[in-house]
C-alpha cells in the first residue's frame, strides 16, 4: 500500500509503502526479522516504531530525520517513563 506520510516525527513526508511481514507466536523469527531488516535498509527502508524490529535508537536516529525531536517529546510527555515496554526501552535508547 503506497501512503504519502502524515508529516509527524516519525512518518515525514515522503513516497512510501508499506511491507508487512509476521511470524506465528513461539516460532524463531529474530533471524528473519534482521534478514528482511537488512533487505529493506537497502533501499531506506524504515521500521514501525511499535513493531518488532532488530534497530536501536541510534539506528532510528539515522533513518528519521526527527527521531531526536520524537524521543524528546515521548520523555516530556511521560516523564516517569510508565509507558515504555522492554521494546519501546530499545527503541528510544532509554534500556
Amino acid at each position: 500500500m503506497a501512503t504519502g506520510g502524515g508529516g509527524a516525527a516519525h512518518q515525514p513526508r515522503r513516497e512510501n509503502a508499506y511491507v508487512a511481514v509476521h511470524q506465528y507466536v513461539g516460532m524463531p523469527y529474530e533471524q528473519y526479522f534482521e534478514e528482511f531488516a537488512a533487505i529493506c535498509a537497502e533501499v531506506g527502508g524504515r521500521p514501525h516504531w511499535g513493531k518488532v524490529h532488530p534497530l536501536g535508537a541510534a539506528e532510528l536516529d539515522r533513518r528519521y530525520p526527527r527521531f531526536a525531536d520524537a524521543a524528546r517529546v515521548r520523555r516530556e510527555v511521560d516523564p516517569r517513563v510508565l509507558f515504555l515496554n522492554e521494546h519501546l526501552r530499545e527503541v528510544f535508547g532509554e534500556g
